[in-house]
């Protein structure tokens, strides 16, 4: 019975933690980093303060992971498809399907992900320079 009800616990804890990102990355991408306020994100989720704080100890660490959990499908994809073994003498022919495959990475990724690729872009443009900087050494 400890089993089940353990199970139940991290399922909840997970489902917190999904709902948290969920709604971080919505807010995020319409208010920017500086905008959003952990309460916004914490009434939409439907969690408290310190639930989101043991996820993610704070703001910044709940938009690195925003970025992560969203980015890190999309990096493996484009590096699968930019894999690229040169063949001197075919050099043109063989290089340009490698590069439809990475914009063609880029395109899916955006149409699957508008949400997240909205909340990308904000990251170049709601910031100032010292503060996405900042983030961007962090971040990546």
């Amino acid at each position: 019975m400890n089993n089940v009800s353990n199970t139940k616990q991290d399922l909840s804890k997970e489902n917190s933690r999904s709902r948290i990102l969920e709604s971080a990355l919505q807010i995020f991408s319409t208010k920017g980093f500086e905008g959003a306020s952990v309460s916004d994100i914490v009434q939409a989720a439907g969690v408290t303060k310190p639930t989101l704080y043991y996820f993610f100890t704070n703001k910044e660490g709940l938009y690195k992971a925003v970025w992560k959990e969203n980015f890190d499908d999309f990096l493996k994809n484009l590096k699968v498809a930019s894999d690229y073994k040169p063949k001197q003498e075919e050099y043109y022919e063989d290089v340009y399907p490698v590069l439809c495959g990475v914009v063609k990475v880029f395109f899916d990724f955006a149409k699957t992900n508008q949400v997240f690729s909205l909340f990308s872009l904000s990251f170049f443009f709601w910031f100032d320079h010292v503060a996405c900087d900042n983030l961007r050494f962090h971040c990546f």
